[in-house]
């Protein structure tokens, strides 16, 4: 948000301003405010419903000499004499004020109280600009369902996919404002960011947040296709899939707690061809899509690189309240995990650990560049472990990608 600042010919303007009408005025008329605008010239003419975080703006009126109280959503604004005339008033909107993120229920007022009486007006204060968590799926088609997730999707003007293709209409976003659903349109064909657009301002464009991009591709069941055991030819699947070729892990018998190392829970894949990776594993992911069609209790997905020393990362989506640093403990808290179609998920390389997740974090990603990475279901002993009634989930596009 940007913050305009007072030029010094402008204050003293207003000082002089205000020395002329003490002299010329022997009582100050009532308070009344005529438009609230920016304090740059170029803008004068702009009388504004909105403002933001952090803005300087100049309450125009007559009668304000006496001010001796500003509030905005019924916080009071800090005020200093140099800025006040009988003609203005300038303040700063501070960066704590309340706005509908922090209370549903704000005023949206300006009141200004002076020795003479009290005014008001409608003012809106703007929320922090959106920012942009998590997508629901990179490689969404057009007419498919997409949702994005994160904070401050208030007054949503659009969604801008690579390419400069935007979305106006059908923009859903919950009473938090913590999530926004549209429909992704037709021609998005190059591969980029996706962003929001506020009256706020505009969401990062952080590598984080791709759309279409295959950029650190390792295994999408097509072209890059480096098993070395694992799942056999009937789990290679094209009906339904996101764009060629998936993985179908697939058991409608029950799996008891300790099973392990069923060929048919494991995608193991031999060494890829080495990216040139090489920075702080906190910049980068391990991302891919999952399609889980049927409830998940219980059971781990082992996600390793290099054998069965090198670092891990346990999947348990099912498992709530959970610290992702400490993913070898079992929290006891339980919901079963299933999508509404495709998704994308995202796994910090740093979380990955050496030695069974005992061991250290890997430090730098080209420490499993090029490595092979194996992921296999587990379902561990009771507690953790619960029978899985079925196991119905699909995988796509595994990539190493940067995220900062």
């Amino acid at each position: 948000m940007r913050r305009l600042f007072l030029p010094i010919y402008i204050i003293v303007a207003l000082v002089m301003q205000g020395l002329f009408s003490s002299c010329t005025n022997e009582t100050e008329d009532a308070p009344a405010i005529s438009m609230v605008r920016y304090t740059d010239p170029d803008l004068a003419d702009q009388d504004l419903a909105e403002v933001g975080l952090g803005e300087v703006i100049a309450i125009v009126g007559k009668g304000l000499g006496s001010t001796v109280m500003v509030t905005l959503n019924d916080m009071e604004l800090s005020l200093s004499p140099v800025y006040i005339t009988d003609g203005s008033v300038i303040v700063t909107v501070p960066d704590d004020v309340p706005t509908v993120a922090t209370n549903s229920s704000v005023s949206n007022k300006l009141v200004v109280t002076t020795s003479n009486g009290m005014i008001e007006r409608d003012l809106i204060v703007l929320p922090p600009a959106p920012s942009i968590e998590s997508i629901s799926n990179e490689f969404a088609k057009a007419g498919d369902s997409f949702k994005l997730s994160g904070k401050y999707f208030y007054f949503v003007e659009k969604v801008v996919f690579p390419g400069g293709i935007e979305v106006t209409t059908g923009l859903n976003v919950n009473d938090e404002a913590t999530s926004l659903t549209l429909t992704v349109p037709d021609g998005v064909t190059e591969a980029g960011a996706v962003e929001v657009v506020t009256a706020s301002g505009t969401s990062s464009t952080a590598p984080r947040f791709m759309f279409n991009d295959k950029t650190g591709m390792v295994c999408n069941f097509d072209d890059l296709n480096i098993f070395s055991w694992g799942v056999g030819p009937g789990a290679f699947k094209t009906e339904d899939g996101l764009d060629g070729v998936y993985v179908h892990t697939y058991q409608d018998s029950p799996i008891t707690p300790g099973s392990w190392w069923d060929n048919n829970w494991v995608i193991a894949m031999n060494g890829y061809a080495g990216q040139g990776l090489n920075g702080a594993a906190s910049d980068y992911a391990l991302k891919f899509e999952v399609n889980v069609g049927a409830p998940l209790n219980s059971g781990r997905i082992q996600m390793q690189f290099i054998g069965d020393n090198g670092p891990h990362f346990l999947w348990k989506p099912w498992e709530i309240n959970k610290d992702m640093t400490r993913y070898w403990e079992f929290t006891g808290d339980r919901e079963p995990f299933q999508t509404e179609g495709w998704e994308t998920i995202v796994i910090p390389i740093e979380l990955f650990r050496y030695s069974g997740g005992a061991g250290a974090p890997v430090g730098n990603v080209a420490d499993i560049d090029g490595q092979p990475i194996r992921f296999a279901l587990q379902n561990a002993d009771d507690p953790e472990g619960e029978e899985i009634p079925m196991l119905d989930i699909k995988y796509d596009n595994i990539r190493i990608v940067k995220i900062k």
